[in-house]
This record gives structure tokens, C-alpha cells and sequence, in this order.
């Protein structure tokens, strides 16, 4: 398949990220969760310096019209279909026959409803979740900095997919259970990690939380280990990296502490101490906020008893939205998000980016062209309840996912999903 390329755009966040390099802030407060490979600037359409909605100052910014996207044929469809949905390029020849010529939006949409019932849907799906979620840096390291996998590692990538692929395959398929439903999906490993019982095996099982301050896919402790600090205790700047890159699609050095943290002091006094000095400003100001409701959870996503020996203040805000809501706790935070469009949008374009090019990571600058369609899905996402399920369907239907060229959104990963 030919692989064209368009403009990118890079807005509200590329622009912070200009101020605080010009200020020195990066060097002395950012870097990625994988201190290997630190986070580029760019943005999406989905936060704060998005296409759609508010740009770098609030101002509303016009996404360019629809290019014209010269429909691909069946034989190219095919294998970027089977490849989204069933994780294998290679079964393209079990369904394209069944594609016409001209291929027609709604028979695609019909096949990929059928092709979701399929057991290979799982991988599929899974493998979206781990792409978005950021499980390649679920790894461990050695001393000499080369990646060692270790068996509790993998069980926490096995739980983003189970995660993923049952919420859309087997429960509603709504963002909402996916923030707030009351269990996860672990092994046997996993679950001892929890200090869960009765669970055997390596396949996933659901099996209830058990605890108030767990809900959902985002405080699972698989996410909670994937943007972690690289000490033991919790830094919650990654977690608002976490909000930032993953739901709001705006792309920010995630900062780590500047030294080993004080166990005996609370980590919340420590990191507003640490991001004081104007030149942490441009990056903190928007992940400290939302990243205070995550400071329970160690960097293995343990829960923890206290702050450093202080009740828990999980209070906090949503930067770069209308209005900055408030939260109390984690929960709150998660009911603040699910609701708010710029969390919409982000979910979109992470669907129309790995459907069309998955061999790119997340948040690469969006394509200019792929910019109003990112709109358009966003809006018929929210239309849906919030239906990630839905959301597939209308992905494959749309000319970015039928058309020819394919869409490159950014250079092939280096370090892929294992």
C-alpha cells in the first residue's frame, strides 16, 4: 500500500512548549515515563491547542474542509481492515471478497459489525488499548538500560487489552464503563499483586476492585505502573501526563522529581516545592492539577495509607478546558472527563490515527486534512453515548479509512507494542 503525507499541525501545546524551552523549564523539569525516550511537542485536535474548539489563546480556530480522497479498492481496504480489527493483515483474503467495487461506506461499517462478533476481534481491540494506553513502556529495565520483561509487567499489558476489548466486545462499549466500572481483569499474578484471591491461571478474569478508590481502567494498577515515577513512591505528574497526553491529547515533558523524594513528607508539599520556579510553570501549571487525584497509588499502582504520613488532598483542577472544573478526588475527576468534548475528540483522533496508521505513537502532530473528520467523529461519538463500540464503526466508514493513499501521521514507532 502507497503511504501519502500531509500537513501537520502542531498549536496550543507546541507553543508552551516553546515558552518553557525558551525558559529552561524542559531541562530542569520534564522528561517522558520511559526516561529513555523523552516526548516531543506536538498536539492534537483533541486538548487545549486543538483544531476544533479553543487554539493556544481560546480563540476559535476553522478546520480546513475535506480534502477529495480517491476511494481505495478492495484489495487495499481489506488488509487495513483485518489489520484494525483483528490485529492480522495477513487474513484480509476471508473478507474481501465480500467487498464491492466501488467499496461502499455502509457495507464496510456492516462487515466490521460482524467482524467485531468474531473471537480475533479481541486481539484487535486490545491491541487499540495497549497502542493508546501506552503499554510498550510496561517494561522493565536493567541497570544497563536494555528492556527485561518480567512476568508481573507482562500481566499488566495483558490487563489494558482485556480491559479494552471486554468493555467494547462484551459490556456496554462505553466510555463510561471503561472510567468507572467497579472491577478489572487480572490472572493469577496480577491479582496477587492487588492482594486479590481465588483467581488461577494466566487468562484474564474480571473480578471486583474491592476498594472505594479503584474504578475503571485508569486507576487500574497496570496504568498507575505505566505513567509512574521512577522511584518507588508516587509522583503525580505523571498521572497528569497521563491526562494530558493520553485524554486530552495535548503532548507535554511529563517531569521527573528533580531528586529522591522525602517518604516522611507529603509528596503533594514536595512536588509544588519542586515546580515553584517560573521556569516549571508553562508545563506544570497543567499537569500538576489534574495528576493530585492519582497521589494514592505507588508507582506500581499499590494504593497507599497516607501521604507521607498526611491525610490524602485529592483535590484538584482540569486545565486548558472552559471553566477549569474542580474536583475532589479521583472519582470526580473521571466524571469531570467522560463528560467534557475535548476528551472527545481526543478519543476520536486516537481511533482514526491507529485505524488508519498504527505503526506511528500516539499524538504525533495531526495531519491538517485528518482535522475536521476528527471533529466530525468526535461529535457522533458523544451522539452515541460515548460509545467506543459506535466509535470503531463510524472510523471504518469514513474516506480517511476507505481512501488512497493511506494517512501517515508521523515517522513508524522504533519501539512498538512487544
Amino acid at each position: 500500500m502507497r503511504r501519502g503525507r500531509f500537513a501537520a499541525l502542531g498549536l496550543g501545546a507546541a507553543v508552551a512548549l516553546l515558552a518553557a524551552t525558551s525558559a529552561g523549564g524542559l531541562v530542569a523539569c520534564g522528561s517522558s515515563p520511559n526516561d529513555e525516550a523523552p516526548i516531543e511537542a506536538g498536539s492534537g485536535v483533541g486538548g487545549s491547542g486543538g483544531t476544533e474548539g479553543s487554539g493556544a489563546g481560546g480563540e476559535d480556530i476553522v478546520p480546513p474542509e475535506l480534502p477529495d480522497i480517491p476511494p481505495a479498492t478492495p484489495d487495499v481496504i481489506a488488509p487495513r481492515l483485518t489489520r484494525f480489527l483483528w490485529n492480522d493483515a495477513a487474513l484480509a483474503g476471508e473478507i474481501s471478497g465480500r467487498l464491492g467495487a466501488p467499496v461502499e461506506a455502509q457495507d464496510v461499517q456492516a462487515l466490521a459489525r460482524e467482524m467485531l462478533q468474531d473471537p480475533r476481534a479481541r486481539d484487535g481491540v486490545g491491541r487499540f488499548f495497549g497502542w493508546w494506553l501506552r503499554s510498550k513502556l510496561l517494561r522493565a529495565f536493567t541497570p544497563e538500560g536494555q528492556p527485561a520483561d518480567d512476568p508481573l509487567l507482562a500481566s499488566m499489558r495483558k490487563e489494558v487489552a482485556a480491559y479494552g476489548s471486554a468493555v467494547v466486545l462484551d459490556e456496554d462499549g462505553t466510555l463510561d464503563t471503561l472510567m468507572l466500572a467497579p472491577y478489572t481483569f487480572v490472572d493469577a499474578r496480577l491479582a496477587e499483586h492487588y492482594g486479590m484471591s481465588g483467581v488461577e491461571g494466566e487468562e484474564p478474569t474480571r473480578v471486583p476492585y474491592g476498594s472505594p478508590n479503584r474504578m475503571g481502567l485508569f486507576t487500574s494498577a497496570s496504568i498507575m505502573r505505566t505513567f509512574r515515577s521512577e522511584f518507588p513512591i508516587t509522583w503525580p505528574v505523571k498521572r497528569g501526563w497521563l491526562v494530558r497526553s493520553a485524554l486530552l491529547c495535548t503532548e507535554l515533558a511529563d517531569g521527573s522529581p528533580p531528586e529522591e523524594l522525602e517518604l516522611d513528607r507529603s509528596i503533594r508539599e514536595q512536588l509544588i516545592e519542586a515546580t515553584a520556579p517560573t521556569a516549571c510553570s508553562p508545563c506544570h501549571s497543567q499537569l500538576n492539577p489534574p495528576g493530585f487525584a492519582f497521589l494514592r497509588f505507588d508507582s506500581m499502582g499499590r494504593e497507599l495509607a497516607d501521604d507521607g504520613g498526611q491525610p490524602f488532598d485529592t483535590s484538584g483542577w482540569v486545565t486548558g478546558v472552559p471553566g477549569e472544573p474542580r474536583y475532589s478526588d479521583v472519582r470526580e475527576l473521571l466524571e469531570i472527563l467522560k463528560e467534557l468534548p475535548e476528551v472527545h475528540r481526543c478519543i476520536a483522533q486516537m481511533a482514526l490515527h491507529y485505524a488508519t496508521d498504527p505503526l506511528s505513537r500516539p499524538n504525533d502532530s495531526v495531519p491538517a486534512a485528518v482535522a475536521p473528520r476528527i471533529v466530525a467523529l468526535s461529535t457522533a461519538f458523544a451522539r452515541s453515548g460515548r460509545s467506543l463500540r459506535e466509535l470503531i464503526i463510524e472510523v471504518v466508514g469514513t474516506a480517511e479509512f476507505l481512501g488512497e493513499p493511506e494517512i501517515t501521521w508521523g515517522a513508524p514507532d522504533p519501539d512498538r507494542l512487544p
